[in-house]
């Protein structure tokens, strides 16, 4: 989804550098918000990993879990999860270690990959174009 309709109606484009959600609504907080994205994107990597585990030489996506970043260290209380996407590129959040037995069907690495320097935007261009052609 690229932009939005306001009630204002302005067009709203979530791709644009320059634009700033604003931090509440008057629907949820920002802790309910982080838990919806969290169990969503849990069970987006639940659902690649079985679809690899049953379809391995067709579906070439990869969800994977580390407890450590490519270089070692990690953030307390954190861990990283993430997916190599059709054409390579990797998708990752940081999320707290309570959803580490969430993503059970995920593949558990040593290290994460390495980044690729890819910013908030950049994940959510890959997630757009990974859905497209569903």
């Amino acid at each position: 989804m690229e932009s939005e309709s306001s009630a204002t109606g302005n067009t709203i484009n979530f791709f644009d550098a320059e634009y700033e959600p604003p931090t509440e609504d008057s629907y949820h907080t920002m802790n309910e918000l982080y838990e919806h994205r969290n169990i969503l994107f849990c069970s987006l990597l639940n659902c690649l990993s079985e679809l690899a585990e049953h379809n391995a030489d067709y579906f070439q996506v990869r969800a994977w879990k580390s407890q450590k970043h490519e270089d070692g260290s990690m953030f307390d209380d954190m861990f990283i999860a993430g997916a190599r996407l059709y054409n390579g590129d990797e998708i990752s959040y940081h999320l707290p270690n309570a959803y580490w037995e969430s993503l059970g069907m995920v593949a558990e690495i040593p290290n994460a990959p390495h980044w690729d320097g890819y910013t908030p935007a950049d994940v959510l261009t890959r997630l757009s174009t990974f859905c497209a052609p569903f």
